[in-house]
């Protein structure tokens, strides 16, 4: 399948007759995901690469401006992380870093940011 021919139409429920409809676009690719913008949120979509992924449920990715400064700061507080945070993809003009842990139902989140390359100078 080609994630460019994938299109979906997300709803989040306001009220129990009013809803939010946001069409979703292919943003990129990276691998064998895909990521989709849907409005104000970001849908990530891939093949389980873990038999721990492989069930009917969604990772919500939390948008952080310094996910170096809050992955200390959250376990510090006690939050499990299953990892440290990581590059995920080069883009033209930033890089994504994510980090995943776990709730207190043992369900997978992630902390993700969008960190701008750092412009060089002429010397």
């Amino acid at each position: 399948m080609s994630w460019n021919q994938f299109r979906c139409t997300i709803s989040i429920p306001l009220s129990p007759s009013t809803a939010i409809r946001s069409p979703c676009l292919l943003l990129f690719t990276a691998g064998k995901l895909a990521f989709f913008n849907c409005g104000d949120v970001r849908l990530m979509l891939r093949v389980p690469e873990k038999a721990e992924f492989d069930h009917p449920s969604s990772i919500l990715y939390f948008a952080v401006p310094d996910i170096a400064g809050a992955h200390p700061q959250m376990s510090a507080a006690g939050v499990h992380f299953e990892d440290q945070p990581h590059r995920i993809a080069k883009m033209p003009d930033h890089d994504l870093w994510m980090t995943f842990f776990r709730d207190s139902e043992r369900n997978v989140l992630a902390l993700m940011s969008e960190v701008p390359h750092k412009k060089q100078t002429s010397p």
